[in-house]
């Protein structure tokens, strides 16, 4: 059986880039729009404004899954899942301080992609805000950050639906 955890809510800093992102468009929007006839390079100038935003928001994080399966993230395209069998640990980490944006979003809709850390290290990231983050530590390399909503609660469904499917990992700790 699968338990589902929704995302945290956004922090100070995506509440910021998202609105003022949208501002922006739609100041842009409303200069073409009020010009007078929309011509087809509007239309095609619109798509390349709002082009990115939409697939920016259908790929930021919406929740996540536990099973025995593994860890899925879900989005609303391209949801994906981290297989039970490759998760080496999942613990609370509290604040992270991240470093550049490699790829993906840097706060638009959440923070999504590969991020390197203050620490030195690179995380991939699927969350909302940057305090009460859960590390996944995998046997693949780079580590996941969430945020999920409760992070406590989705640390120690983790560990025991984890553990349950597969008894090595605490061998692995």
């Amino acid at each position: 059986m699968p338990f589902s955890f929704r995302i945290a809510t956004w922090d100070g800093t995506t509440r910021v880039i998202t609105l003022g992102t949208f501002l922006l468009l739609g100041g842009i929007t409303f200069s073409i729009v009020s010009g007078g006839e929309i011509e087809a390079l509007d239309i095609f100038i619109l798509f390349l404004v709002w082009g990115p935003l939409a697939i920016t928001w259908l790929f930021a994080p919406r929740g996540c899954l536990v099973s025995r399966e593994g860890i899925v993230i879900r989005r609303a395209v391209g949801s994906f899942t981290i297989p039970a069998a490759e998760v080496e640990s999942v613990e609370l980490v509290g604040r992270v301080r991240p470093g550049i944006r490699l790829a993906a979003s840097g706060g638009l809709f959440g923070w999504f992609g590969l991020f390197t850390l203050k620490d030195g290290g690179t995380a991939k990231v699927y969350a909302t805000r940057w305090d009460r983050m859960v590390r996944i530590q995998t046997t693949g390399g780079d580590p996941y950050l969430l945020s999920p909503a409760e992070p406590e609660a989705f640390v120690g469904t983790a560990n025991k639906v984890l553990l349950e499917a597969q008894p090595d990992v605490e061998a692995r700790k």
